[in-house]
């Protein structure tokens, strides 16, 4: 069966951006204990820094507020974390059956954008509310999840899917 470009192309960033998904909620499921180690080492240069009259004052204060995370942050991180490890395996899952044009592996992939593109907003939409220096690295990627996410999805939603209402390898009739 000769694939359309737009399965190969849907399937492929779908297993780069699965595989990346997963390795990046795996990231932030430690990402709490990560920045304690780092708040430990800022924490002694500041200590320092405190002391040092030709340490610029602004930046300084700037230092101390990137490291300033509510107090919510580390549980969020984990529960956000673990959805985005569901989300990410369930979105490689749907691009390797995609690649594979299994019966409704078209509506399985649309299913895992539009669970990454509520994850993403959702994500966004909470961590901003932090107020933090750190909540601006967090937006970022996840709107740029969810721009990517929506692109493929459009894709998908204007392209012809005929192939997907039969099996693989079936003749149509």
């Amino acid at each position: 069966m000769n694939k359309p470009t737009w399965v190969k192309v849907i399937g492929i960033l779908g297993i780069i951006f699965g595989c990346t998904g997963i390795l990046g909620s795996f990231q932030l499921m430690v990402m709490p204990k990560v920045f304690e180690f780092q708040q430990k080492i800022v924490g002694v240069a500041m200590d320092e820094a405190r002391h040092d009259a030709d340490f610029p004052v602004g930046l300084r204060e700037v230092l101390e507020g990137f490291w300033d995370l509510p107090e919510w942050f580390g549980v969020w991180a984990i529960v956000f974390g673990l959805a985005g490890l569901i989300v990410a395996a369930f979105y490689l899952f749907s691009a390797i059956q995609l690649l594979q044009v299994k019966t409704s592996s078209d509506k399985m992939m649309i299913g895992a954008l539009l669970a990454s593109i509520i994850l993403a907003a959702i994500q966004a939409l909470t961590i901003i509310t932090s107020g933090s220096f750190m909540s601006i690295m967090f937006v970022m990627g996840a709107g740029f999840s969810l721009v990517i996410d929506l692109v493929l999805l459009i894709v998908i939603l204007t392209s012809d899917r005929s192939m997907f209402k039969q099996t693989a390898g079936m003749p149509q009739p």
